[in-house]
């Protein structure tokens, strides 16, 4: 998949981040490992400095409405939100997007998550037929 770089190369006053590929179903660290973003880049959030550029998720990337459990951000930290016991998958998604199901992440509880928690630990996990079973309303 197409995508730039992860660092941007400096010359003539301006910062160019170049064209790149990278595995169409490479995860974010993955992406980074390669220094390749197919979504962007962002701010490490967990970094001690906060500059450290990363690469984004497709859940971070908006700046008008990003992820704010998710350590790369699209442009500060201000809305960053460290999750204590690990990132999952929100199984409920953005209410009138059910495309969003599993996409979205979430702060894991501190135990394993009963099959009604919304926030599950696999993405997988809140496809039909996964794990994740809804309550009655």
């Amino acid at each position: 998949k197409c995508g730039r770089s992860l660092q941007p190369l400096s010359g003539l006053g301006r910062s160019k981040h170049e064209p790149c590929c990278v595995s169409g179903d490479a995860s974010p660290e993955e992406q980074q490992a390669s220094q390749c973003c197919v979504v962007g880049t962002g701010v490490n959030c967990e970094s001690r400095s906060r500059n450290e550029t990363c690469c984004l998720d497709a859940s971070s990337a908006t700046i008008w409405d990003p992820n704010p459990h998710v350590p790369c951000q699209p442009k500060d930290c201000s809305v960053y939100s460290r999750c204590d016991h690990g990132l999952g998958f929100d199984c409920e998604g953005r209410p009138g997007h059910p495309k969003s199901k599993g996409k979205q992440q979430c702060c894991l509880r501190p135990s394993i998550p009963s099959i009604h928690d919304q926030c599950q630990v696999f993405a997988s996990d809140c496809l039909d037929g996964g794990r994740y079973v809804p309550c009655s309303k």
